[in-house]
């Protein structure tokens, strides 16, 4: 089978798409075909070998570890072959070929979730859903959102909106359209400027631009809280603001929450580009350069999406 290795901290350039062995039914586990997969900042980070405390890699692997597909073969108590499911594996999931040895994080699709948009739920929804477990937010909070065109910053949105929470969008100017197209119920803005008169309770970043964060400090109140997602190690100059880091998972019923508000509309997946695997390093470059319209994936068997 087909799969992408990273062999190296060189970055994406020194990905590879190799032919490994293929998977074989194990007693634990699911062997999945996989269809999509997330392209993540994380997986571009760690290629480039800037999440040593966060991730203790060895090389070589495969990366990635969200995915969606059909079984391809189970155990006993695992869901049927031809099932359609999204999940995640710590072995890698940029491969034509999976294994999916933990069953609380697998899970079926029903018909109203195409295998393309579930694909957007891990590293995606879930991270949107983990921040505000993290912060739990009140009515009453003024809350600012930096990020609201990516993959997380999207579903994070989306959530505030269904809990009736009001908040702010720091948008960059070259996704400032889209932004305010998606979102038109948001107040959405393009400088820091513009935030001057404006003091938060929370500031939830998801864009991980260490210089930003540096400047919008001064928009939080006392004991306010910056909570970032996307930079583990970052130290607020304030002394009297609180800085969270979190990367726990959700629990499994709020996965299928998740996938019930993708079924019945209360969320809808935004998808920027899908790219072919042979052309996962475009898919990457394209993660860095350009403008966030939603989740870029990996289509990796051919589907109807």
């Amino acid at each position: 089978m087909k799969a992408v290795m990273q062999t190296s901290y060189d970055g994406i350039d020194a990905l590879r798409i190799i032919e490994t062995p293929s998977l074989h039914g194990q007693l634990m586990g699911t062997l999945v075909n996989v269809h999509f997969v997330p392209v993540l900042p994380w997986d571009v980070k760690s290629e480039m070998g800037l999440l040593p405390d966060v991730h203790a890699d060895h090389l070589p692997k495969i990366p990635g570890y969200g995915f969606s597909g059909i079984v391809n073969a189970s155990h006993l108590l695992g869901p049927a072959v031809g099932t359609r499911v999204v999940g995640a594996t710590p072995t890698g999931s940029y491969a034509e070929i999976i294994n999916a040895p933990i069953p609380i994080y697998l899970f079926t699709l029903p018909d109203e979730v195409s295998l393309a948009d579930a694909a957007t739920i891990f590293g995606g929804a879930d991270t949107a859903m983990m921040i505000l477990n993290s912060v739990r937010l009140k009515a009453a909070d003024h809350v600012l959102l930096i990020g609201a065109s990516g993959g997380v910053g999207d579903y994070l949105a989306q959530l505030l909106t269904s809990r009736g929470i009001a908040f702010t969008i720091l948008s960059s100017q070259r996704s400032l359209a889209y932004t305010r197209q998606t979102f038109v119920d948001a107040d959405s803005r393009s400088t820091i400027e513009e935030l001057a008169n404006e003091t938060f309770d929370y500031v939830l970043d998801t864009a991980g631009d260490v210089t930003t964060l540096g400047k919008i400090e001064r928009t939080l109140k006392t004991n306010g809280v910056l909570f970032t997602s996307a930079l583990p190690n970052y130290q607020p100059h304030r002394q009297d603001i609180r800085s969270h880091f979190n990367n726990n998972p959700i629990p499994p019923k709020q996965y299928q929450t998740i996938i019930h508000m993708l079924a019945t509309g209360q969320l809808v997946a935004h998808i920027d580009r899908i790219f072919p695997m042979q052309d996962v390093k475009i898919a990457q470059q394209r993660l860095l350069q350009s403008p966030s319209r939603g989740r870029v994936l990996l289509s990796v068997h051919e589907s109807t999406p």
